[in-house]
């Protein structure tokens, strides 16, 4: 380090020092720490180093904390849930941040049955907001969750991550944002924008320019409370369970589930491939022959249940009524028929009967259909895939960080047809086998118009030859979907340099933003932004 460097080192250090003691007399001893080693911690190799970690409770201690940031010019740094496994967890993109953890924003209130809306802070869970609806009476349901259910409903959607039912796209689905901007003050979006007004949590946009979604996946403010939308409990709701047996009909699945939801039908539809269904139920280093780097699809088909697709499609079918549940259950297997698909669409009857006769399928039930992920309720299940390749065994208490979990997440989107989706799994496989890893791979129908793919990269952290090759095979995917016409809807701390390839004159504009609202340049610097 010369000297130039070590002068500046220095001055940083001494700056948050005088910041954090500030934010001691402002917020008390009790809310901040210096015990950074856990929010230093995601699920691959980083370096970066956190200075403290503060625990404002309100969106007024927010703004207080961000004048503090500026008038010492130190970067600070908002997480809500810390669950954002895959992409970075609550490491900050540079050092020597400050994290803002907003765990204690954690009120629900302004529950509204009749208008299905509920208002939030960012420190509440899913978990916690299904316990909330339940505690009402259960008449209402949220947008899950495919992962954690201790993950920030805020954090989730700030971040345009996306939900399992109707109202996947959890952006489109809340409204009436607090925002604290970079240099404390406080805003409200859309019609919040106005004092004594009746639709702030009921109409999204507001009068004149909309400013809600330059709040996601960006560095120009903190939301700290939104309204999110609800939908009643459905009375007629069916489990759809799909299996194919090739890409070729995953193909054909998308496409005639494009052209349903077009129409109008109301379904949703999560698909993913076999080597994802492994993963959820079974660990690498217990299946692999002892010179063998990773399992083939032939290994695959080996070892999954009898009956199980190369391909399966999980769903929720919405009906209004008992006939048109029959109607619209008819229509599905029509469509989709003598096309070598397996289909089994559950309602309550036969759930019902299912249990009766075999006690056994209680918890295969409570998956698919009584607490399903489709109808609001949250599930860890998935996060034992995290555990695939960590050679020892999962335990009860699972702590993904703890436990040394290797995961990259690569978040491509592309046009919802069968054609683009078999050029991406073709690309992502081919990569996968070159760096010898699996590939684990899911698609959302985002809308009727595109799917999001969530493609999971498994690793054994703690193999750091093992490490290299699932960072060079995230690049390399992303990298190479990029060329194909499918970037990414979501980046990582490991990969925000893909934000680069945004055109000049909208980074032109960003930059202008982000100069306006941040001078000093105090909030998740390099976060969405490279400049």
């Amino acid at each position: 380090m010369d000297n130039q460097s070590a002068r500046s080192t220095t001055d940083i250090i001494e700056r948050i020092q005088l910041a954090t003691s500030r934010l001691r007399k402002v917020l008390g001893e009790n809310r901040v720490s210096e015990k950074t080693h856990m929010y230093e911690i995601t699920t691959f190799e980083s370096n970066t180093k956190v200075s403290a970690i503060v625990f404002p409770e309100t969106s007024q201690e927010v703004s207080q904390c961000i004048k503090i940031a500026n008038e010492f010019k130190v970067s600070v740094y908002p997480v809500s849930g810390g669950k954002n496994y895959g992409l970075g967890s609550t490491v900050p993109n540079v050092s020597n941040s400050i994290i803002l953890d907003l765990k204690l924003l954690n009120k629900i209130y302004d529950y509204n049955e009749a208008l299905a809306h509920v208002t939030l802070e960012a420190g509440v869970s899913f978990k916690q907001l299904e316990q909330f609806l339940e505690d009402q009476g259960g008449k209402m349901i949220m947008d899950s969750i495919g992962s954690t259910p201790q993950a920030s409903i805020i954090g989730n959607t700030v971040e345009r991550g996306h939900g399992m039912g109707l109202y996947a796209d959890r952006l489109d689905n809340v409204c009436a944002m607090q925002v604290v901007l970079p240099n404390g003050s406080i805003i409200n979006t859309g019609f919040a924008r106005y004092s004594e007004n009746k639709v702030a949590k009921l109409s999204k946009w507001g009068l004149g320019p909309a400013l809600d979604a330059i709040f996601t996946q960006s560095s120009f403010g903190i939301v700290t409370s939104l309204t999110m939308w609800l939908k009643p409990k459905p009375k007629y709701f069916q489990s759809i369970i799909i299996h194919a047996p090739s890409d070729e009909k995953m193909s054909f699945m998308i496409d005639k589930f494009r052209q349903m939801r077009l129409h109008g039908l109301n379904v949703s539809m999560r698909i993913f491939n076999d080597y994802r269904l492994v993963a959820f139920n079974n660990q690498y280093y217990r299946l692999k022959q002892e010179s063998q780097d990773y399992l083939t699809q032939d290994d695959i088909d080996k070892i999954k249940p009898e009956g199980t697709g190369k391909w399966i499609g999980i769903g929720g079918l919405y009906s209004y009524s008992q006939l048109h549940a029959r109607a619209e259950k008819e229509f599905i297997i029509n469509s989709l028929k003598d096309h070598d698909l397996v289909i089994d669409i559950i309602d309550k009857e036969e759930a019902d009967s299912r249990g009766e006769r075999n006690p056994s399928v209680k918890e295969e039930l409570d998956f698919f259909y009584y607490k399903s992920s489709f109808t609001g309720y949250t599930t860890d299940k998935a996060i034992n895939m995290c555990y695939w390749r960590v050679p020892q065994n999962i335990p009860n208490q699972k702590d993904i960080h703890e436990d040394e979990c290797g995961l990259f997440w690569y978040c491509p989107s592309i046009p919802c047809t069968g054609e683009d989706a078999s050029i991406a799994v073709n690309k992502i496989k081919e990569i996968s086998y070159k760096h010898s890893l699996e590939p684990n791979i899911g698609f959302l129908f985002i809308s009727e118009r595109a799917l999001d793919i969530t493609g999971a990269i498994c690793f054994d952290k703690c193999n750091l030859e093992e490490s290299k090759r699932a960072a060079q095979c995230h690049d390399e995917i992303l990298e190479s979907l990029c060329e194909l016409g499918y970037p990414p809807y979501r980046l990582g701390i490991q990969s925000m340099q893909l934000f680069d390839k945004t055109e000049a004159s909208s980074m032109d504009v960003l930059k202008k933003i982000k100069a306006t609202l941040d001078p000093n340049n105090v909030l998740s610097s390099k976060r969405y932004n490279t400049f």
